[in-house]
């Protein structure tokens, strides 16, 4: 009988550079809700 590994992928990373986009969506995300707290205004989205 023959021993069957699972065939699982290898761990995968992620780069600097997908960890830093993932940043800068959390950020505008953040001013997103930090503009429109108040109220949703047009200035308010024209400005983001």
């Amino acid at each position: 009988m023959e021993s069957t590994e699972s065939a699982a992928p290898a761990e995968r990373h992620a780069g600097w550079n997908e960890l830093f986009f993932d940043l800068v969506v959390v950020a505008g995300a953040g001013q997103l809700a930090h503009l429109l707290h108040e109220g949703p205004e047009p200035a308010d989205i024209a400005l983001y």
